[in-house]
């Protein structure tokens, strides 16, 4: 038959349902931190460096930066050469699990030519101290580039393909 574990279980799940029919969905209210001085928000991350700080990236180039209450603390990179026509812009941003350590991090954005870059900035580190904002004390490099043809060359793509 059944075990006494199986049974068990299955009680659990029942009252569980039990309770969530008498209470109903919970009722969910959302307050607004940040009320002013974002253009077009594309994600909010965070470090993961024990700072307790917020990044936001901006589709137009910008990462800001705040505080753990989300008082602004300034700007913390600003990616230049971008496109930010249609889906195109700054796109995200990840930390390398290290940061803290090494003051690696990636941006992904679409670059003045139309095309996809994921590129790793450094931050410096002077005498063990981390820099606030990154602006004058990074490295670029390009991890990847995606060739993105535009829509007439994409659509040559796209026949010959079905011509085959």
């Amino acid at each position: 038959m059944f075990s006494v574990n199986f049974l068990k279980q299955t009680i659990l799940i029942v009252l569980l349902f039990l309770v969530i029919e008498i209470n109903g969905q919970p009722v969910l209210s959302l307050t607004p931190v940040i009320t002013t001085g974002l253009s077009s928000p594309m994600q909010l991350v965070h470090a993961g460096d024990g700072s307790n700080r917020i990044f936001i990236v901006q589709k137009e180039g910008s990462i800001l930066v705040y505080n753990k209450t989300f008082g602004l603390i300034g700007t913390f990179l600003t990616v230049t050469n971008i496109t930010t026509s249609g889906e195109g812009g700054l796109l995200s941003l990840a930390f390398h699990p290290n940061f803290s350590s090494n003051g690696l991090f990636y941006v992904y954005y679409t670059n003045s030519n139309n095309d996809l870059q994921l590129a790793r900035y450094a931050v410096y580190f002077i005498l063990t101290v981390q820099i606030t904002m990154a602006e004058n004390f990074i490295l670029e490099k390009t991890v990847i580039y995606i060739y993105q043809p535009v829509m007439e060359e994409a659509q040559e793509i796209f026949q010959i393909m079905h011509k085959t």
